[in-house]
């Protein structure tokens, strides 16, 4: 009888210690960021560089690669993976940044004759000029995603944040000398992330990126799902005959341009799309709410 009580204790005991990790590791996987929603669209001479935002935040990711689970090979992958969710949500997600604040500003670069990039990573390196407050030391690096089927870079580019009090940034263009400044007009808002609501990369999320999702979803007749894609309020009387037979596959090539402002000053732009079979389809994409949305096609 006192055995059965006794393990009776040890098992409520093992369960409310991992009702407690459970709770703590969910508090460990949520961070916040500190976002200037910025959406603005700048011409160079070559190029247009659209500036979607400024995430500011104050802790490194620590990566859990599946492949440290290679001793479980013998298992289904399926199961694998769900041993690596479960090891990742007990893990540590984050450690603090010993220098402070870092930045990072994710931006698109259009070309402007709707070719693709073919100049060195160098010179696509549109700076972010000496207004924003940040150094050159211990961290300044920037990401390029690059498409063999459009003319947009997917660009973001970060470094050491120190001065809370100044509110904009300058993009230069390096082969011009060009300086362009952008005020920060609307305050930051905070993004909170979770394990199950994690913070993603937005170097998958161009126009043209939105663009195939949508007619991948357009393609399996998922009419009420690309709904999702249309522009508030612009879904009413969408002629979707005008999609017939357009798939992924038929898929050539996108280009993206500036397309000027609507009538209520909003920035537009047209994005192109040649298939397979030398088709066009025109559709015009408006960046809003830091998203791409289908305008009108």
């Amino acid at each position: 009888m006192r055995i059965r009580k006794a393990l009776k204790w040890i098992g409520t005991g093992l369960i409310v210690m991992w009702l407690i990790l459970t709770i703590f590791a969910y508090y460990q996987h949520r961070i916040s960021d500190e976002v200037y929603v910025v959406g603005t669209y700048v011409e160079f001479e070559n190029y247009g560089v659209l500036v979607k935002d400024v995430e500011i935040y104050d802790y490194e990711k620590r990566y859990n690669n599946v492949s440290n689970y290679e001793i479980f090979n013998w298992l289904p992958q399926s199961i694998v993976y769900k041993i690596y969710r479960v090891m990742s949500y007990y893990s540590t997600p984050t450690t603090d940044l010993e220098w402070g604040p870092e930045y990072v500003v994710n931006c698109e670069i259009i070309s402007e004759d709707g070719n693709k990039f073919d100049a060195d990573r160098q010179d696509l390196r549109i700076a972010l000029y000496d207004t924003l407050p940040v150094e050159y030391y211990p961290r300044r690096s920037w990401s390029l995603g690059c498409s063999e089927i459009d003319n947009i870079v997917r660009y973001h580019y970060e470094g050491k944040w120190f001065d809370k009090e100044y509110k904009g940034l300058s993009l230069k263009d390096y082969n011009t000398g060009e300086v362009i400044v952008i005020p920060f007009s609307e305050p930051s808002i905070t993004k909170t992330y979770t394990f199950s609501k994690p913070k993603n990369s937005k170097l998958d999320r161009s126009a043209s990126d939105v663009m195939g999702s949508f007619i991948t979803r357009y393609s399996h007749d998922s009419k009420e799902e690309v709904l999702n894609y249309i522009y508030h309020d612009q879904s009413d009387g969408v002629d979707w005959s005008l999609l017939n037979g357009i798939s992924r596959d038929v898929v050539n090539r996108y280009k993206l341009s500036y397309d000027g402002k609507d009538s209520n000053q909003r920035d537009l732009f047209n994005l192109l799309i040649e298939t397979v079979d030398d088709q066009t389809l025109n559709f015009k994409m408006i960046y809003s709410d830091e998203e791409w949305w289908i305008y009108d096609f």
